[in-house]
């Protein structure tokens, strides 16, 4: 599946209560655009804690990481090449500040499960220089099924995205969840504990850090009102 996912820090002059409500509206009015809409089979707002202090190593800036489904990379190019693309967009320029902004077109997978669950963490993970793409990747997804055995309890849901080209930095996003809050706590601490002692995860994941702790908002989901 191919997935559109952006992280964004809320514009600066508004608080993050506004800034949740209004990433709501923005989504409700990209709805209205039918050739934009129609091809997206999910879509998940994620909301950054606002205080992410049980999260070692987690970023407090952000405000949300937003993801958008497709069954295929044709659907996802035309919608995101419809005409009203700039009148989303500069909707969109109402609720993100457009600043430390990471934006990819991903090829996805679930490792377990095929829903997230209310808690979620996203770690960025950035490739080593002089090692080959494909290589990366597939190290990347064995080493984060691997780390299974190290949650005290399984997460209700993994999955991991690698971006369709080439980037510098945050080329691939690993992603996990929990029911409950202190799941994700333990989970995480327990996984970050396991990825310092891991010399690739560590390369991976620390050389650029970007990890947020969020929670999981299912605004759409085709699969699941008679549509899929």
């Amino acid at each position: 599946m191919i997935k559109v996912t952006y992280i964004e820090q809320p514009r600066p002059d508004t608080t993050r209560e506004y800034w949740a409500r209004r990433w709501r509206v923005h989504g409700g009015f990209a709805m209205q655009f039918a050739e934009f809409w129609d091809p997206i089979r999910l879509y998940i707002q994620n909301d950054c804690l606002a205080d992410p202090s049980a999260f070692a190593g987690t970023d407090p800036s952000f405000g949300g990481v937003g993801e958008l489904f497709y069954s295929d990379l044709d659907s996802c190019m035309a919608s995101l090449g419809t005409p009203n693309m700039p009148t989303i967009l500069a909707d969109g320029s109402q609720v993100f500040a457009r600043q430390r902004s990471v934006h990819l077109i991903t090829e996805t997978r679930d490792l377990l499960g095929s829903r997230p669950a209310a808690v979620r963490i996203f770690a960025y993970a950035t490739r080593p220089a002089g090692m080959a793409r494909t290589d990366f990747q597939k190290e990347l997804e064995a080493a984060f099924e691997g780390s299974l055995a190290v949650f005290p309890a399984p997460p209700f849901h993994m999955s991991v995205a690698h971006n369709l080209e080439e980037r510098e930095s945050h080329e691939s996003v690993l992603d996990f969840s929990f029911h409950t809050m202190d799941e994700a706590v333990a989970g995480h601490a327990a996984w970050a504990d396991h990825v310092s002692g891991d010399g690739f995860l560590s390369a991976a994941l620390l050389r650029d850090p970007l990890k947020v702790a969020t929670y999981t908002h299912i605004l759409y989901d085709t699969d699941n009102f008679g549509e899929g």
